[in-house]
């Protein structure tokens, strides 16, 4: 959970004007949209 909270985080960042600044009620909505996935090893 705390990985989605973070990535929305970031996504209400990008419509707050101003560095670091978000609104966490808009955070705890995008959160359930976050889709995770594990990334795979990439071998040369």
């Amino acid at each position: 959970y705390a990985i989605r909270l973070a990535v929305a985080a970031g996504a209400a960042s990008v419509r707050a004007v101003g560095a670091g600044r978000f609104d966490p009620q808009l955070a705890t909505t995008l959160a359930p949209d976050i889709e995770l996935a594990e990334l795979q090893a990439v071998v040369r």
